[in-house]
């Protein structure tokens, strides 16, 4: 199956914290993607995209926020996916997603140009992949999130670094008059990698960066009616 859009977008002035001199945003995006079956047990979709953005609304300082038009900015990129299922109970899922973002022109209110800086908080890579078993309401899933370094300001020299974090869970589903009870027990960061989380762009003073938690283990029960 094949997919195709395009898209006209405008994003006005309004809304908190928004400068009364700011332009409206204006983006046109094309996707063309493609999905289907390898075999049986096999799903895949593939998905190129691109964005060209005019007078994009930026973040260019959080204390207090502050807002400015980008001359013009630009996406494109690839995403990939991919389901399998080893077995009848066990699948693999993947999706992958490489991204160029970078400013086309791009001059600040003191002068200073950004034109083909890499847009900030953006990574170029991305990679999760997720193992999961299941068996009649039993399941034990084990996923992984990669990805690669970003930067955090306009100018492209604070440099957050790239990361992977591996996650597990355990629980159980069961369903009786009516309702569905999912019991679980899970833990975050298994490995315990030490990783900057919520990169706050063009931050005032520096402060760009809050970690993300440790190693942290959680329960829980959810019910559905």
């Amino acid at each position: 199956m094949r997919d195709a859009d395009l898209h006209r977008g405008q994003r006005g002035q309004g809304g908190a914290g928004f400068e009364r001199d700011l332009e409206p945003q204006r983006a046109v995006n094309v996707e063309v993607g493609l999905r289907g079956f390898l075999g049986d047990r096999t799903q895949y979709e593939v998905a190129l995209f691109a964005v060209r953005t005019r007078d994009e609304i930026i973040l260019v300082s959080n204390m207090p926020n502050e807002f400015d038009n980008a001359g013009s900015t630009r996406r494109h990129g690839v995403e990939l996916g991919l389901e399998h299922f080893l077995t009848d109970r066990l699948s693999l899922t993947t999706a992958y997603t490489w991204g160029e973002y970078r400013f086309r022109r791009f001059e600040d209110a003191a002068g200073n140009r950004f034109d083909a800086n890499r847009l900030p908080g953006l990574p170029e890579h991305a990679l999760f992949a997720e193992l999961a078993w299941r068996n009649q309401g039993v399941y034990a899933i084990v996923d992984a999130r990669a990805e690669s370094r970003v930067y955090a300001d306009n100018t492209n020299t604070v440099e957050v670094p790239s990361h992977t974090v591996v996650n597990a869970r355990l629980g159980t589903t069961r369903r009786s008059a009516g309702v569905e009870l999912e019991t679980f027990v899970a833990i975050n960061n298994l490995a315990n990698e030490k990783y900057f989380d919520n990169i706050r762009v063009n931050a005032w003073g520096g402060r760009y960066y809050e970690p993300a938690p440790e190693r942290n283990f959680f329960a829980g029960m959810r019910a559905r009616f």
